[in-house]
């Protein structure tokens, strides 16, 4: 079942464990030589914030793809790098900038597609029980959810949210009768 992996940047440290356990988990399961996660932790107004794919229900990457090569699997996105002919459409029109270009010349590249390379992506890892990304990180600035629990989740944060909004703008009952 696809997980979508959500990040609480407020305790994101940058330590990197995340990225080194996606790189690790990319290298072990894909049979690549060299480690290249899906997964960058960056500096963003002098505070950490974890950077993935969202995998958005209207994902444009998968739209710009003349070859096909970038699909959709429930609520998954993925790159097929057989199919991927390195046109660099996805990478362009990614609205997070999630997907990268990965050179051919790089000794483990995989297949013969395209002598210009292909997308990389996360792809949630979906063979897993838990992302790696998600269970190397040591304060829970990571966390997966199914389609199920997130919409339980966001419905929650959402009533939180009006009932705090609500509040803030209900009268002072007491002061409009002295």
């Amino acid at each position: 079942m696809f997980r979508q992996i959500m990040m609480l940047p407020a305790r994101c440290l940058a330590c990197g464990a995340c990225e080194l356990a996606c790189a690790l988990q990319w290298q072990s399961s894909r049979g690549t030589a060299i480690a290249h996660g899906r997964l960058r932790v960056r500096l963003a107004a002098g505070q950490p914030l974890p950077l993935l794919c969202r995998h958005c229900r209207t994902a444009p990457c998968v739209d710009a793809c003349p070859a096909g090569a970038m699909q959709r699997d429930g609520g998954r996105v993925f790159v097929d790098t057989e199919r991927c002919v390195g046109c660099w459409s996805c990478v362009m029109v990614c609205p997070t900038c999630q997907v990268m270009p990965r050179s051919a010349l790089e000794e483990d590249a995989p297949g013969p597609a395209s002598p210009r390379g292909f997308a990389f992506k996360c792809d949630g890892c979906p063979d897993e029980l838990a992302p790696p990304c998600v269970a190397a990180c040591p304060t829970g600035a990571l966390l997966a959810y199914d389609q199920r629990q997130l919409a339980a989740l966001l419905g929650e944060r959402r009533r939180s949210f009006a009932a705090r909004i609500l509040s803030a703008q209900a009268p002072d009952t007491a002061s409009n009768y002295e």
